[in-house]
């Protein structure tokens, strides 16, 4: 790693990920077992809160400086969600019926459609699920001063990066098959 200072690909772009969750948050806060939230962010996608956790984790793999590891954080946040999504779905759909299955119809899973967007002009929201929300995200900002103290440590030899790692493996093996091959002699 070089010692020059990287920046997310788009600054500030995680911190825009994190606030639109915590709004996703104040729509389903204490509904989520009494009626169906189809408003606000729930207009676009059934699952906003796991999209913009996506999202979050891919703003914690930009912060690293990395498109590649941000891809992979938010892949791998959406795959481990798709089954908790699906287990979601069948609960809710047995339990509201034909007004959820109406839902899935109009709205899709994951994927954002932005055109179905709508909204209520005012929102009831528990305060403390407001703070808890709040709270939860704060881990996110850790991420940051996390990954520059390991790139610290990477400059300072304490810490060695992928690529090096994987050299060193490269060349034990190597080294390993030339020893073999001298012992057969």
């Amino acid at each position: 790693m070089s010692g020059r200072r990287r920046e997310p690909p788009c600054p500030g772009s995680a911190t825009l990920r994190r606030a639109t969750g915590c709004r996703g948050r104040l729509y389903i806060g204490g509904r989520k077992a009494s009626e169906i939230v189809d408003v606000g962010l729930y207009s676009i996608t059934r699952n906003p809160l796991y999209l913009f956790s996506s999202a979050a984790a891919a703003g914690v793999g930009a912060q690293a400086g990395s498109v590649v590891l941000a891809a992979v954080f938010f892949i791998g946040c959406a795959l481990a969600f798709r089954v908790v999504i699906r287990r979601e779905e069948r609960h809710l759909a047995e339990t509201f019926r034909e007004p959820y299955r109406s839902y899935m119809r109009r709205v899709p899973r994951f994927r954002p459609s932005v055109g179905l967007f709508r909204d209520r002009s005012t929102l009831f929201v528990a305060t403390d699920r407001v703070d808890r929300t709040f709270k939860d995200g704060l881990v996110f900002l850790v991420a940051k001063p996390a990954f520059e103290f390991v790139e610290h440590l990477q400059n300072d030899g304490a810490l060695p990066t992928v690529p090096t790692v994987l050299l060193s493996v490269g060349r034990r093996k190597k080294s390993g098959r030339r020893a073999g091959r001298r012992a057969r002699r």
